[in-house]
This record gives C-alpha cells, sequence and structure tokens, in this order.
C-alpha cells in the first residue's frame, strides 16, 4: 500500500474511531484499524470491538499502490492529530518489514502492523426492518432519553435505550427505576411492526457522535440481534443488548388528577442552588412545597445547613408537598425546550409526570424520595 491522504478526512475518521476500538483488550488485533484501498479510489477504515463496528471511506488524493494492512486506531491517530493542518499525508507499507510509514512534510514515523489475515470479518447482515431517520429524529431520540440509562451492571438490560414501533410512533425509551424518558417520533415507512431491541450505553454514545448533523439522512437496518446505521461513506453496526426490557408502561401514571404550570429556566435555576447545600450527600434532595401560586423549594446538607428559595407557579389547587434527587430534576428539566412546562401529580408517594408545553411527543417520569428537610 502506498497512498497520500488529505489530513481533515482522514482525522476526522479517525476520531469516531476512538470510542469504538478500546485501549486495553485481550485480542490485540482489537486494538487495530484494518485499512484497505478500495477500486474507487477510497480508502476503507474499519474498527470493532465485536460489539460494535465502524466502517468508513476515506477519499484519496491519490492511490500509488492498492493493498491492506491493519494499525493501531490509537497510535494512528496520535500521530496524525500532531501534523499540521491541511497537510497532505503519506501512508507507505513495507511489506518485509511489516511497518507502516506516515510521512507529512518533514516528519517520518515507523509504526508496526499485524497480519490482517486476523482482522474480525462481518457477518453478513440480514435486516427484517430497513427505513430511513433524519439526523435531527436520531439526535432528538437519543438526547431526550439517554440521561436516564442505568449505570448498574447487574441492570444490564436498562443499561441503554429501548426503540420500537408503537401506536405509529418510533420510540426511544431509558430508565433506571428511579427515572425514566420517553420520546418518539413519526413512524418512517418501513418500521412497522419492528420488535424492540435495546442500544447499548456505548451505541447509543457512539451513535451520538457520528450522527453530528440534522441534516443527515440515516438509513436504518434492523436484524434479529443487531442494528445498521448508514449515511454516505459511513456504516456503524451494533448488536443489541441481550436482555427483556420492562414494560416500562406501567411506570407511566395515568391519573395523576392535579397539574401546575412553572417557569422552566426559573425552576431549573432554583433548583440548581438550593441543592448546592446538599452536593456532598449520596442523594441531593431537594423538597416542593407547593402553595396557590408558589413553589417553596427547600434542601438540607447533613452537615452543610440548608437553604430556600420560591419560584412562582401556576396552581390553585390544595397545598401538597414532595422530595426529589435534585439531579434527576435536573437532568429531565434540562432536555424542556419550551419556556414553560406541566408538573402532573397525584401525591408525595405517587410518581409525577413532566412534560414539555413547546413539544408534546416527550415525557419524563420521576420517582419521589423520602424527604429530608
Amino acid at each position: 500500500m502506498h497512498i497520500h491522504l488529505d489530513r481533515a478526512p482522514l482525522l476526522k475518521a479517525l476520531q469516531y474511531q476512538q470510542g469504538i476500538v478500546d485501549r486495553k483488550v485481550a485480542i490485540p488485533i482489537l486494538s487495530h484499524l484494518l485499512l484497505k484501498t478500495t477500486d474507487d479510489g477510497h480508502v476503507e477504515m474499519v474498527g470493532t470491538d465485536l460489539e460494535l463496528t465502524l466502517v468508513q471511506k476515506i477519499p484519496a488524493i491519490d492511490v500509488k499502490e492498492p493493498g491492506s494492512l491493519t494499525v493501531s486506531a490509537h497510535l494512528f491517530y496520535d500521530i496524525v492529530r500532531k501534523y499540521p493542518e491541511d497537510a497532505p499525508i503519506v501512508l507507505k507499507f513495507d511489506q518485509a518489514t511489516n511497518l507502516l510509514s506516515l510521512m507529512c512534510g518533514m516528519s517520518e514515523f515507523h509504526v508496526p502492523t499485524l497480519p490482517e489475515e486476523g482482522y474480525p470479518s462481518l457477518d453478513d447482515h440480514q435486516a427484517t426492518h430497513t427505513f430511513s431517520l433524519s439526523g435531527k429524529e436520531i439526535k432528538r431520540l437519543i438526547d431526550q432519553t439517554r440521561f436516564a440509562m442505568s449505570g448498574e451492571e447487574s441492570r444490564f438490560f436498562l443499561n441503554g435505550i429501548y426503540l420500537h414501533a408503537e401506536d405509529n410512533y418510533l420510540k426511544a425509551v431509558a430508565t433506571d427505576a428511579h427515572r425514566l424518558a420517553l420520546s418518539w417520533v413519526p413512524l418512517p415507512s418501513g418500521a412497522d411492526g419492528l420488535k424492540g431491541a435495546i442500544l447499548s450505553r456505548k451505541t447509543v454514545a457512539e451513535l451520538r457522535k457520528i450522527v453530528d448533523s440534522d441534516d443527515l439522512v440515516v438509513n436504518a437496518e434492523f436484524s434479529q440481534t443487531r442494528v445498521a446505521f448508514s449515511y454516505d461513506d459511513t456504516k456503524f453496526f451494533a448488536r443489541f443488548v441481550n436482555g427483556t426490557f420492562p414494560q416500562y408502561d406501567k411506570a407511566i401514571p395515568q391519573a395523576n388528577p392535579s397539574t401546575l404550570k412553572i417557569d422552566t429556566r426559573l425552576f431549573r435555576e432554583a433548583v440548581d442552588r438550593v441543592s448546592v447545600i446538599s452536593s456532598g450527600d449520596k442523594i441531593r434532595g431537594v423538597r416542593l412545597h407547593v402553595e396557590k401560586g408558589v413553589m417553596s423549594l427547600s434542601s438540607k446538607g447533613a452537615d452543610s445547613g440548608s437553604a430556600e428559595e420560591e419560584v412562582s407557579v401556576d396552581y390553585e389547587g390544595t397545598p401538597f408537598s414532595i422530595s426529589f434527587n435534585a439531579r434527576y430534576v435536573l437532568d429531565a428539566v434540562h432536555q424542556i425546550k419550551g419556556d414553560v412546562f406541566f408538573f402532573h401529580f397525584k401525591d408525595a408517594q405517587t410518581p409525577v409526570v413532566l412534560k414539555d408545553v413547546a413539544d408534546d411527543k416527550v415525557l419524563y417520569v420521576l420517582m419521589p424520595v423520602r424527604a429530608s428537610t
């Protein structure tokens, strides 16, 4: 292999691969990328951890000698990012020494490679459902839900986003059993009957990185065990989490009779301020006491004192009090885009539902905690 490449597209491709390829691996070849030239003047770059695989095509300035090789993903990236912007880079492979030479200006590196025969091959992807989503829709489904994913290894089936078709919508939901986030978009043509699939935490993170524009048209191909997302010269494969997502709809209260309306920014800032006093506690508890036209927020630290603040609300009902983990409240409210939102509740023990006035295709559920203030 002997090729010339522009730094910018090569660096961008390598940046995406950093989250796919692990630095510490039991199988050395999995720390490497597979590079091979194509007949149309590109270089195909493949990175995998066996669960996720990212395939990208990079245009070459010149292919003087076709070929293929493997190279350390992280070392390759560390070298390329140190080169000057807009600098052409030459890659030349010496089969006699199994060294890849990287040349840019007066700089030259010689790095080892591993035999490409040991690189994992992609299994055939037999799609049962194929449809398209915009970059904006994918970003929405991820951003509005991923904060509620569980981080507990024992609850592996909650460590991701559950994607499924229901009621003429494509829905994304995440929960850690303390809060729940649900977002949906109109069901794309071809997605009807799509059974639920859990996208892992790593899948969600890397998909969100590579879908970096609202204007992208992303093709989604779902099989029984994995999904492939593709656009332009990028294709991303991800295996599903092998588990059963709980019947989350049972966790969404359907009969919360009381509603208040509150200014999003004022509420968010007040929760953020009063919870500072309990920031050192395991649970940053915040207590909300609501009466006609006003909400009192309070928090108490185990050894750091107390804090209180009042915020005006649109509420005409009977007084009530309820407490939450402040971090969970802030995670949800940060995703609310409207100037105001609805807070639907029943009593101090029943989960509440938050709805964005400006967006009727998203909701958040928060479990109350035992009051400490």
